[in-house]
């Protein structure tokens, strides 16, 4: 088993740190400020939280009995996956990333740009998520339900639990949590 050394355990605290303020934050803005814009996706939400909220009675000392509400957030993540569709859409149209790669080998594209091997490429993750190639004439237009596999306007959308993409698109195309190798290690977390 090994363990790790303390310059690793720093890195990764800052990259937590990094994840949770330069990210979380923002997208929990953006997620509100988009179910609260649209009068449709704001009853939605509220019938699956609706759903997921329950009476609880709890005795107190003496005849007194207190009345309290509880959510079951299991309920909420097991539902067909609205809300992490929806997340998923609010990460694809507000959050900014880069892919950052390294050139294996020289290669030239579109007989025009020549690639040097060793070189790093970076890729906005913002060029990806609003390419309308990939996600449709409305790249640019929040769709709550995009990533819905039944979705109308599903260009591309995952399946939330297995992770897969329509046949239409590529599975490379939702670069919200990174790729690859450097994936986000959170990513689970933060749809959940």
């Amino acid at each position: 088993m090994s363990t790790l050394e303390i310059e690793d355990m720093a890195r990764m605290e800052c990259v937590n740190g990094l994840a949770i303020l330069a990210n979380t934050v923002p997208s929990a803005f953006w997620t509100i400020v988009q179910i609260y814009s649209q009068p449709e996706v704001l009853e939605r939400v509220r019938v699956l939280a609706a759903a997921a909220v329950a009476d609880e009675h709890q005795d107190m000392a003496g005849s007194e009995t207190r009345k309290r509400k509880t959510i079951d957030i299991l309920q909420i993540q097991r539902s067909p996956n609205k809300m992490q569709h929806l997340i998923q859409e609010v990460i694809r149209l507000r959050t900014t990333g880069i892919g950052p790669r390294v050139v294996r080998e020289d290669v030239i594209l579109q007989e025009r740009y020549l690639l040097r091997k060793g070189s790093t490429v970076i890729i906005p993750n913002r060029a990806v998520h609003f390419d309308k190639d990939v996600w449709g004439d409305e790249a640019d237009v929040f769709k709550e339900d995009r990533f819905s596999v039944s979705s109308p306007t599903n260009h591309g959308g995952h399946k939330a639990a297995a992770n897969k993409v329509s046949p239409k698109v590529s599975p490379t195309a939702y670069r919200g949590f990174g790729g690859g190798a450097t994936i986000c290690p959170g990513k689970h977390f933060a749809i959940e």
